[in-house]
């Protein structure tokens, strides 16, 4: 008898570098193919062994980020020729991220790819629809259903020889300002195995987008009324749209004061691929632009930074920046950090995931001195972490796995003491075998 096996080759017990592989006999499927942000040297990449490269048959692309699709590239400059599968959204925001991936890595003299690989890359994409299962061969087949992560993400369902795996990736059980939640199942649904992430498995209760919204709201009036600017770095696809949707709103209703909102980076190439891929928003933002000609992605109270040195912004009083990346790893936000940090007056908001070793994971636990492009810059600043998060929190993360019987529960894409911590709790609640998984290691479904 065939044996059906999973090879856990990132995210064990760490947030980034997703990749798993599904072996069934000959045929050998990835789900993701990510990279650690927040690490160095080969920590930062799967430990997929080069030889076994060319032996995928396809992949399986849960979302854009960056942390899950950063080494497709590389799999392909070494010999993976097969299919990859994602939403359209996701095929047409990799295309950004992985260009400028590869772009830093010139500039940085660090690159594994070129711009040619992620030509390549693309080509070899296909496009999956929500809930729609598509055939492989005779006893296998998939289905991508809505993980509310990011715009296109997706939970994925591999069916094979009537063995059912759920993949989740990144997703999010609650509605935000951008996306409907993910796809809610029950009882019904009955999988052999359920691969789930774990960022906030640390007994994390996450705020409502309410509660989040008025923090940063009242944070950003208390700022400008002192004559400081504040700083927001956001993930391009994602936080980006959250939070200059929020900003509108408020702006509109009057609650913040009158603000000069800059956005800069990847994020304003962003917007558009959210806007080519509208139908996949929420129904409000549907109809807002098809029906009711108001277009939040051009919004008159947001405005583009013009000169390389920031001038433009620096020089305007009530200055909101929204800038990438989300984690200050490489971007704008860089820029800003260094002309913004010195001054008590400003203020630094972290509003997503900061992974370990990240510039904003220091900045979050207190660091008071940074060195940017080797220059050393004090942080008087005032640093905030509101989280408007695209995760499920610890007790989301419980009722999902509540919801519908599995026999084996995979926890992933998450720091040890998060997976420890909602490894325990499932133990109490399900009847699952839960499973921490090693990297590399090999286990049977």
């Amino acid at each position: 008898m065939v044996k059906l096996k999973i090879t856990f080759y990132g995210a064990s017990k760490e947030v980034g570098r997703s990749c798993l592989l599904v072996d069934y006999g000959s045929r050998k499927f990835l789900m993701d193919a990510g990279i650690n942000l927040g690490a160095e040297g080969e920590n930062r990449f799967p430990k997929i062994p080069l030889n076994l490269i060319p032996k995928i048959n396809s992949i399986f692309l849960s979302h854009a980020h960056l942390d899950h699709s950063g080494y497709l590239p590389f799999l392909v400059k070494n010999g993976f020729n097969g299919k990859i599968f994602c939403t359209k959204p996701t095929r047409d925001t990799i295309q950004l991220l992985l260009s400028d991936a590869a772009r830093i890595g010139k500039e940085e003299g660090t690159a594994i790819y070129n711009s040619a690989d992620v030509l390549k890359t693309i080509s070899l994409v296909e496009i999956v629809e929500y809930e729609k299962e598509q055939n492989i061969s005779k006893n296998i087949s998939f289905k991508f259903f809505n993980a509310g992560h990011i715009i296109g993400a997706a939970m994925i369902l591999l069916n094979i020889n009537r063995k059912k795996i759920l993949y989740t990736g990144d997703f999010n059980t609650r509605e935000t300002n951008v996306l409907l939640s993910a796809k809610n199942f029950t009882e019904k649904d009955k999988f052999d195995c359920l691969i789930m992430e774990s960022t906030y498995g640390n007994r994390i209760s996450l705020p409502s987008l309410k509660n989040s919204s008025k923090e940063l709201a009242d944070l950003i009036n208390e700022t400008v009324s002192k004559g400081g600017r504040v700083l927001i770095p956001v993930f391009a696809v994602g936080r980006a749209q959250e939070i200059m949707f929020f900003l509108e709103n408020y702006l509109r209703s009057g609650y913040l004061n009158k603000l000069n909102v800059f956005l800069d980076g990847m994020l304003i190439r962003a917007n558009r691929i959210c806007r080519h891929n509208v139908i996949y928003l929420k129904p409000e933002i549907i109809n807002r632009i098809l029906i009711a000609d108001d277009d939040p992605f051009k919004s008159e109270f947001m405005q583009k930074s013009k000169t390389i040195h920031k001038r433009d912004v620096l020089s305007k009083e009530n200055a909101v920046i929204l800038a990438t990346s989300g984690m200050l790893t490489a971007g704008p936000s860089l820029t800003y950090l260094k002309l913004l940090a010195p001054d008590p007056l400003n203020a630094i908001v972290l509003v997503g995931f900061q992974v370990k070793g990240s510039l904003g994971r220091e900045l979050i636990g207190g660091i008071k001195t940074i060195m940017i492009r080797e220059e050393e810059i004090p942080v008087n600043a005032k640093i905030a972490h509101i989280p408007f998060s695209a995760h499920s929190d610890f007790h989301d993360l419980i009722n999902f796995a509540k919801a519908f019987r599995s026999k084996k529960i995979f926890l992933v894409h998450g720091e040890e003491e998060a997976i420890l911590e909602l490894g325990k709790s499932l133990k109490k609640n399900t009847k699952a075998n839960i499973i921490q998984p090693e990297l590399c290691k090999e286990y049977l479904i």
